[in-house]
């Protein structure tokens, strides 16, 4: 039993550094990339893989990143440095991958969304000292990101344009698109593992923290753990009519903002948009993309920078990788985990997030793990 609750505690300080070291913006990068390989290491140590072989979309992934990171010193031309993003995805990707052969996927979910369901709980406390007391806010410690300033009480971070602040929960992420991913991924996890009073406490807590952080592909993504939560117990139906019928004035009121100032036609569509379109056209005959360098030096001034994953991948990479990153998203739809792809596939047309090491490690996760550490686990236990 000793060893079994050791196993769970090392999955969960695991899956929590996973968490921030892909999403949290307070991390300076060096500390991150150091305490990801020491997180590897410590994860190949304790994985004997008996009778498995390395997966070979992770060795492709790994072929192509390498070789587009030796290509990419070509690029380092004029004095342009050399972009760090190189060595970045394939210490995420190693990380990720090797971190989850130890455990199983049903585990694995389970303690991710223990960890998500308190962070939802303590993004409420962050978003509480908008409406108590905000100019608190300006006395919280500070970070930059992309040339601005922000505030951050490490679990929740309060997110600035100039002298505008924005209302938003962005929990622990550096961006509210990217928290509310977290968070309706652990919602259909939620649905999926509990009932009664546990799933109802879950539904509250989830739909009122991602309602929070006003993000239109959140919004989108919400809808398919609705109807997946409805499949799964009709009451529900009761519960979403009359919740739409108190709330109709604030859902009306967001509906008409997400209109006016998020989809075609306004500042924020066309600030999305135009990149994408201009990263595409650059791409059209780049087998392997322009390379992390050259893009790096191209950003601004061809305005190429994209808010997605997928032109990411193609910009950066080119169609290889972009095709071997569907294809996981495509065998997760398969295995059986058909809502959580979905909701993923969702967050990467809005967030670079697609080689973050958290998501590194759903692409890989498996239903039947069996090394020699989690066996001596359950030898114990029994």
């Amino acid at each position: 039993m000793k060893i079994k609750i050791k196993s769970d505690y090392l999955l969960s300080i695991q899956i929590v550094l996973l968490i921030v070291l892909s999403v949290s913006p307070v991390i300076p990068r060096g500390l991150s990339i150091m305490l990801l390989c020491a997180l590897t290491l410590f994860s190949v140590s304790k994985g004997v893989f008996h009778n498995q072989n390395i997966d070979l979309i992770y060795v492709l992934l790994m072929i192509f990143l390498l070789l587009s990171a030796i290509l990419d010193v070509a690029h380092t031309h004029s004095g342009q440095p050399y972009s760090l993003v190189n060595l970045t995805y394939p210490v995420y990707f190693t990380c990720g991958y090797f971190m989850v052969q130890n455990y199983e996927k049903k585990d694995f979910y389970r303690f991710y969304e223990n960890i998500v369901f308190v962070l939802a709980i303590l993004s409420y406390v962050g978003m509480s000292v908008y409406f108590i007391n905000p100019s608190l806010i300006y006395s919280f410690p500070t970070y930059e990101q992309n040339g601005v300033t922000h505030h951050t009480i490490f679990f929740f971070n309060y997110l600035f344009s100039g002298d505008w602040m924005a209302v938003r929960n962005s929990g622990i992420a550096w961006e509210p698109g990217l928290f509310q991913i977290l968070l309706n991924i652990a919602f259909q996890i939620g649905i999926q593992n509990f009932d009664g009073k546990k799933r109802f406490v879950r539904v509250i807590v989830y739909v009122g923290a991602i309602l929070l952080t006003r993000s239109t592909i959140g919004y989108v993504a919400i809808l398919i753990n609705i109807i997946s939560l409805i499949k799964k117990d009709k009451k529900y139906i009761v519960f979403l009519v009359v919740s739409i019928i108190t709330f109709w004035i604030s859902i009306y009121t967001e509906i008409s903002y997400q209109l006016t100032y998020k989809l075609v036609g306004s500042s924020a569509f066309s600030s999305r948009y135009e990149p994408l379109v201009n990263a595409i056209k650059i791409c059209w005959y780049r087998l392997f993309g322009l390379g992390s360098t050259q893009y790096d030096f191209l950003y601004k001034s061809e305005n190429i920078g994209s808010f997605d994953s997928y032109t990411q991948i193609l910009i950066r990479y080119g169609y290889p990788l972009l095709i071997l990153i569907i294809g996981r998203l495509v065998k997760m739809f398969k295995d059986g985990d058909r809502n959580i792809a979905f909701i993923i596939i969702l967050g990467l047309c809005s967030e670079p997030i697609w080689g973050c090491v958290l998501m590194a490690a759903i692409y890989f996760l498996k239903n039947d793990v069996k090394t020699q550490y989690l066996e001596e686990s359950n030898g114990k236990e029994n």
